[in-house]
This record gives structure tokens, sequence and C-alpha cells, in this order.
């Protein structure tokens, strides 16, 4: 039985002209920290998750919203 762990990606990595190598170190260093601790890549992804506003911003008439995360998920 395979066991599976997810790490999420940094919010604030943006690619932009220039940017494509820190990005891809970024992404490099997780799996390679990852793989020393016996961890394999399975695959990245994104999610979707439905976050509600706390009871004050409710009060306001604040609305629940999408937010999409990076993931990188990991097995042994």
């Amino acid at each position: 039985m395979a066991n599976y762990k997810v790490e999420f990606l940094p919010q604030d990595l943006v690619i932009s002209k220039g940017t494509i190598d820190s990005a891809k170190n970024t992404i490099e260093s997780i799996i390679n920290n990852q793989a020393a601790q016996g961890w394999e890549l399975d695959q990245i992804a994104e999610i979707s998750v439905i976050e509600k506003p706390g009871c004050l911003a409710g009060l306001f008439g604040a609305k629940s919203y999408s937010v999409n995360y990076n993931v990188v998920v990991f097995k042994k």
C-alpha cells in the first residue's frame, strides 16, 4: 500500500519574463528535498478550494470564493 504526501507550491510563484529559472528552481528544490526523504514524485496538480468568510466579514455580506492552489503529490 502506498502512502501519499502533498506539498503546496508557493502562492507567489509567478512566472514572468526572465523568472522561469527561479520558478523551475523552486519546484526542483521541493521535489529534491522530498526525494532525499524517500518520497517519489507522483504528480503536480491544481486543486480548487472554497473559502468561507469569517464571522465578521459574513455579517457585512462577504461571500464564499474559490481559491486555486498548485500542489505536488509524492508517494512512498
